[in-house]
């Protein structure tokens, strides 16, 4: 949120930090939603896949080491990716369970100057 938006907000008698909160509420049961579904894991491995060195590719001063170990790092996140991926699919009652609880914690404290988010 700019300066510029904090200060219309409070041009129209809004508390901007209770807006900012409301923002970060919102966004954060977004990811919450995001994150209980396979395929967000699947193209998270994607870009992470995609992100590997690669030979040919211009890699500026990095040495071969470094290539190395940036190369193992990023297949061993998208491997984690993909394992993530395959528990939500065997396990979509529990993450389902999972993911209405972080939801109800997430909306059931008001933010200051809100009320009771519903």
């Amino acid at each position: 949120m700019s300066i510029t938006d904090l200060t219309r907000l409070a041009e129209r008698g809004l508390d901007p930090l209770a807006e900012a909160l409301e923002q970060h509420r919102v966004r954060f049961v977004q990811e919450i939603l995001a994150a209980a579904v396979p395929s967000f894991w699947e193209r998270r491995a994607e870009a992470l896949e995609a992100a590997r060195p690669r030979p040919g590719e211009f890699h500026g001063k990095a040495t071969a080491t470094e290539l190395r170990e940036r190369d193992e790092a990023l297949a061993e996140a998208a491997a984690a990716c993909r394992e993530h991926a395959e528990v939500v699919r065997r396990y979509p009652d529990v993450i389902a369970a999972d993911m209405a609880a972080a939801v109800a914690a997430a909306t059931s404290t008001p933010a200051p100057g809100l009320g009771v988010a519903s």
